[in-house]
């Protein structure tokens, strides 16, 4: 269930997006019913390793709001965005996963798998933590 009070879009800005300013979205991500249901019925295999969810949608949510390609976004990660997303470290160093590896992330996992349902309970969630001072828009147009 997402938290019962959420966080207030800022104004808006020009600046790049960074890690930090995703972290209200890793909250609120974490604690959606989608995602828990889908680790839970998709947890690795022993030794198995994996990227987590949430830090994979982060990465996928950063990579559009940066206009970034697959590729684009993977090589320059900073080591330290990498942590705020919550990549694990392994060996003293952060894993980050490849251009490839997030590719199929969002196109064998996210989008068939998550991303309907996900999206439904966002809206949802938006729609009920508004007041009649508030207003939610979403633009599909192209920049």
């Amino acid at each position: 269930m997402l938290p019962a009070k959420g966080p207030r879009a800022r104004t808006k800005s020009t600046r790049e997006l960074t890690a930090d300013d995703l972290l209200t979205l890793d909250e609120m991500i974490s604690g959606s019913e989608t995602v828990r249901e889908y680790k839970r019925k998709h947890s690795p295999k022993r030794g198995a390793y994996t990227y987590g969810t949430v830090s994979m949608i982060l990465l996928y949510i950063l990579m559009e709001c940066r206009r970034q390609t697959y590729r684009g976004i993977a090589s320059p990660l900073s080591t330290e965005d990498a942590f705020i997303l919550g990549f694990p470290i392994k060996d003293g160093r952060i894993m980050i996963p490849s251009a490839a590896g997030l590719n199929h992330f969002v196109n064998h996992i996210l989008i068939p798998n998550l991303m309907t349902d996900l999206s439904e309970e966002f809206g949802r969630y938006f729609v009920s933590a508004g007041n009649d001072d508030s207003a939610v828009t979403l633009d599909s147009a192209p920049p």
